[in-house]
């Protein structure tokens, strides 16, 4: 026999499971428009001090069709970017903030293009297929899903036995002309 085994309980806590999201949901909102209060968007962090920094990494998805008629190559990846804005710092305690795409419109972001792309997009089904997370230092992270039709200039000489090597080239839109540009090259 067993005795004094309780299955569920009517105990209501002090703070149920509404009340803490509700908490954690007012101090982000309190702490996103104290970051935000006096932030410009249009202005990249450490403005005047060189260059912002931004870090890609590119997980592919899929590989083709590769085109051999108009030399191009279709990939479907996730292009990922960080940087960070000292401007965005908050206390470690609070942890890593995941923000929703609307704040997209409202913090500074790398103009990052792909230079031979014929076209690109973003991926939008079911929701807009992007994710920002913020963390503590002020370091986010950006993640976006996309198709990219790229061009490559193919030597077709020995086909059907060749070997094509194609680039994708990744830049800003608005470097600098008179410096240059430092990106890493990516063969696919």
């Amino acid at each position: 026999m067993i005795n004094n085994v309780q299955l569920f309980t009517n105990k209501t806590s002090k703070y149920d499971h509404t009340t803490i999201v509700s908490r954690r949901t007012n101090q982000i909102s309190t702490i996103l428009d104290g970051l935000l209060k006096d932030y410009q968007a249009h202005t990249r962090p450490n403005f005047g001090d060189g260059p912002t920094k931004v870090h890609l990494d590119i997980l592919i998805n899929s590989f083709g069709p590769i085109q051999d008629m108009d030399m191009s190559y279709t990939i479907n990846c996730y292009f990922r970017q960080g940087w960070r804005d000292e401007r965005l710092q908050f206390a470690e305690e609070v942890g890593v903030l995941t923000l929703s795409t609307k704040m997209l419109e409202r913090l500074w972001r790398p103009d990052t293009i792909f230079y031979n792309s014929q076209y690109s997009y973003l991926h939008r089904i079911p929701t807009s297929n992007r994710l920002w997370r913020l963390f503590p230092n002020g370091s986010i992270w950006y993640s976006s899903r996309i198709t990219v039709k790229a061009k490559c200039n193919m030597n077709l000489k020995n086909f059907p036995v060749d070997t094509q090597i194609c680039h994708l080239l990744i830049g800003s839109c608005k470097k600098n002309k008179t410096k240059k540009l430092h990106m890493k090259v990516f063969f696919i």
